[in-house]
């Protein structure tokens, strides 16, 4: 069963949610559209040096290309990567946990990808299964991120594919003028810093 955190979106913060000790995990964010999660996510991949792709409402192939593409620029290859199936892709982004230290690997907008590819949970589900590859040498934080609340809760839900295999989902929600006034500051270079509170 997973375990569902409400927080309060801000800029700042930490990754520690997603770290687990051994092989590779899955979470979920979702939230409204324009709370900061993707900013969220692009920080936390870029302090630790990890993987982050959009979905775009295109083709399966489309994006499957585009995913590529990010994956290449990760990898610092010269030409994009082509990935001949989305089980090929999901194998080879866990993969990129194969190092020692835990590694995020974001696909944001995950709505926009299921939408063409409606078999990437049973996906992903068969690369987290617990002999698998990715669980037994990957430290890959697996996270699915989406703003289709019903959709990317129904992921976990009754015989969804991912149900049981994700161990944090978390829901993130807008600052509110309160939060704003007690926890945010200007500084001289106009730079806001914010801190965090429980939703």
């Amino acid at each position: 069963m997973s375990q569902r955190q409400d927080v309060t979106s801000h800029p700042g913060s930490s990754s520690d949610s997603y770290t687990y000790k051994n092989g590779a995990t899955l979470a979920l964010v979702y939230g409204r559209r324009r709370q900061g999660k993707t900013l969220l996510l692009e920080l936390m991949t870029e302090s630790t040096g990890g993987f982050l792709a959009t979905g775009l409402e295109q083709s399966s192939a489309m994006n499957l290309a585009s995913i590529g593409s990010a994956y290449a620029a990760h990898a610092g290859l010269g030409a994009p990567v082509s990935f001949g199936s989305w089980e090929h892709a999901v194998d080879a982004l866990l993969a990129l946990g194969e190092r020692e230290a835990p590694t995020p690997v974001v696909l944001d907008e995950f709505p926009c990808l299921a939408a063409t590819a409606p078999q990437l949970p049973s996906i992903i589900q068969r690369a987290l299964s617990p002999r698998g590859r990715a669980r037994r040498r990957s430290r890959a934080r697996f996270v699915l991120c989406g703003s289709a609340f019903s959709m990317m809760r129904n992921l976990l839900s009754g015989t969804a594919a991912l149900r049981g295999r994700a161990p944090r989902e978390v829901v993130l929600h807008p600052f509110g003028p309160s939060t704003w006034n007690a926890s945010t500051s200007v500084t001289d270079h106009g730079r806001v810093g914010a801190g965090s509170r429980a939703g």
